[in-house]
């Protein structure tokens, strides 16, 4: 049995229960029907290929590992058809699904069969790799899909690079590290500071998903928007996010609102020498004063906080601290630590990007929709996920919660969709 080792953010990502269940997810809506014998194929291959895909996480004593099961899985053991529609009650559930990591394999695979299409759900364990390396997994299963005779060993040789964040962190200078370790947290003011915008309910939770898609008429109104503001649409949904979270009274006026949005620290890898099926993502900190300013003042307003925090290696302080904890102290000091100051269960939000539909065709089937779905969150926390497919843009939040939280939430995706109708109107 191969074992293979475990990397800080692997532990990092696993130790923040308390906040998610550390799953992402991807939805994807086919054309038409897919053949499930050449799909079940294709992911058997892809646990080859991704060596810690088909693992289990071993916990003993102080070590920790990843080991390759004495005998091969079934597809059983992660793959489900269901004959009906996907009701959201019922996606939801299948969404809510997540594989036993100590058992393996790290992922489930749920194929809705429709009479004109089917619907595949795939949750993925985001210890395995974060939401960069799970497109990049996406564009695999497509291509082994297509091709049921690709060489698997050339593919995995291909593969074999560089998984631990250490990489990032030996391409800087002495002088930057210094520069990045010397940093001001994220210049955050703890005056009027609020992080938590739900409540705090233990009670009859349940899992939530909502959804808000945005099509292509309305997302060039919205890019046309940003040209004209000089901001980015990252910037634009952020300030989306903001002003639903002002509107709702989760934060008084001349109140500061602190959010962790995410970073690709792939950014940092000028040598390309990263494996794509890893974790290197990280966060920066906003924080943004609700002065009822107006949408497009707000969204400047971020702009320019992004912009200049972009301009400090963004995302590599923490990390840097992390891997010295990492490297200095044993397991259980790394996370005790880890529990008592990274567990917050605040604002966040996370920028999927563009899941490039040239790599998911699936031989000559191809996909009508497809988007992703970050992890399943504890309240209070609350993260808007945006991810884009052929133009359409689609927001979600996930989470578990109770029937007071779902209110607030809903008011949220509403307040969203009313700003998101201004702006159209005021381009057309």
């Amino acid at each position: 049995m191969a074992k293979y080792k475990v990397e800080m953010l692997d532990d990092y990502i696993r130790l923040r229960t308390k906040n998610n269940d550390h799953q992402i997810r991807a939805v994807l809506n086919f054309k038409s029907h897919i053949e499930i014998g050449k799909l079940k194929e294709a992911v058997k291959k892809s646990l080859h290929i991704i060596p810690i895909l088909g693992s289990k996480y071993v916990e003993a004593g102080q070590k920790h590992y990843w080991e390759s099961p004495s005998v091969s899985y079934d597809d059983t053991d992660y793959f489900t058809l269901i004959a009906e529609y996907p009701s959201n009650k019922m996606l939801t559930y299948v969404l809510a699904e997540t594989p036993d990591q100590h058992v393996g394999p790290q992922l489930k695979v749920t194929v809705f069969r429709q009479p004109e299409n089917d619907i595949v759900c795939i949750v993925f364990n985001h210890m395995v790799c974060d939401g960069s390396g799970f497109k990049s997994y996406l564009y695999l299963l497509s291509v082994l899909y297509a091709d049921q005779n690709v060489e698997i060993n050339e593919m995995i040789h291909a593969t074999q690079m560089e998984r631990s964040v250490g990489l990032i962190l030996k391409s800087l200078s002495l002088k930057d590290k210094l520069h990045i370790f010397l940093q001001k947290d994220n210049h955050t003011d703890k005056e009027n500071e609020i992080k938590v915008v739900l409540q705090e309910d233990e009670n009859k939770r349940k899992p939530e998903l909502f959804l808000l898609k945005i099509d292509a008429v309305t997302l060039n109104c919205i890019k046309s928007f940003c040209h004209a503001q000089r901001i980015t649409v990252n910037d634009f949904m952020l300030a989306l996010y903001y002003k639903a979270l002002f509107e709702i009274h989760a934060v008084p006026v001349n109140s500061k609102l602190t959010m962790d949005t995410m970073i690709d620290l792939r950014r940092y890898d000028t040598n390309r020498l990263i494996y794509p099926f890893s974790n290197f993502s990280s966060s920066m900190r906003i924080q943004v004063m609700n002065k009822e300013q107006s949408f497009p003042v707000l969204a400047t307003e971020i702009n320019h906080i992004t912009r200049r925090l972009k301009s400090q290696y963004p995302g590599l302080k923490s990390i840097e601290l992390l891997t010295i904890i990492y490297k200095l102290f044993n397991r259980s000091h790394f996370e005790n630590t880890l529990i008592k100051r990274t567990n917050s269960l605040g604002v966040s939000s996370s920028n999927v990007g563009i899941i490039d539909k040239t790599k998911l065709l699936f031989g000559d089937i191809g996909l009508s929709d497809a988007y992703m779905v970050t992890a399943l969150k504890n309240p209070p926390a609350l993260q808007l996920t945006f991810s884009t497919f052929d133009d359409t843009m689609t927001l979600s939040l996930f989470g578990n919660y109770s029937a007071e939280n779902k209110i607030r939430i809903s008011k949220i995706v509403d307040s969203c969709r009313k700003t998101i109708g201004e702006i159209e109107k005021s381009r057309i």
